[in-house]
């Protein structure tokens, strides 16, 4: 593959986080991300999850609790070295909880990429607050104060 290739497929990495997460389709989202893969959501008082398991029980329990979902991707920043690479790509995420409690955050993830025999996954995933998240009508957000 040319660095190009690479570079489009990443980017298309992380527009199907953006769908698998809006569909809910979790076995999909997993799959994105290494068995040892590290996700840091940021801001909003999740813990950080040290492996896909603990992504998928996150993410399901997203899913249990939001009826819709909404996430924008823009901005990618790719640098590719062999069989690795890291990126930055801005988000913008919205959404609303069975309760009809909403939430959203703006921001970027800061992200590691690695190439599998599957093609590209996430090694790690950051989120970086631009804006301060909106999580005050979230029921499963823990506030700060």
């Amino acid at each position: 593959m040319s660095e190009l290739e690479d570079i489009k497929a990443i980017e298309r990495l992380t527009y199907e986080y953006a769908m698998t997460v809006d569909t809910m389709q979790l076995d999909a989202l997993v799959d994105l991300f290494l068995p040892e893969a590290v996700f840091d959501p940021g801001p909003g008082g999740v813990p950080v999850m040290n492996s896909r398991d603990e992504i998928r029980d996150f993410f399901q329990a997203l899913f249990e609790d939001a009826t819709n979902l909404f996430h924008l991707t823009s901005n990618h920043i790719i640098d590719v070295d062999g069989d690795s690479a890291t990126g930055t790509v801005y988000y913008q995420a919205q959404g609303v909880a069975s309760d009809g409690g909403g939430f959203g955050a703006n921001g970027y993830y800061a992200d590691t990429y690695a190439r599998t025999d599957d093609g590209w996954k996430f090694r790690r995933r950051d989120a970086a607050a631009l804006l301060d998240p909106d999580y005050s009508n979230y029921s499963m957000a823990e506030t700060e104060g």
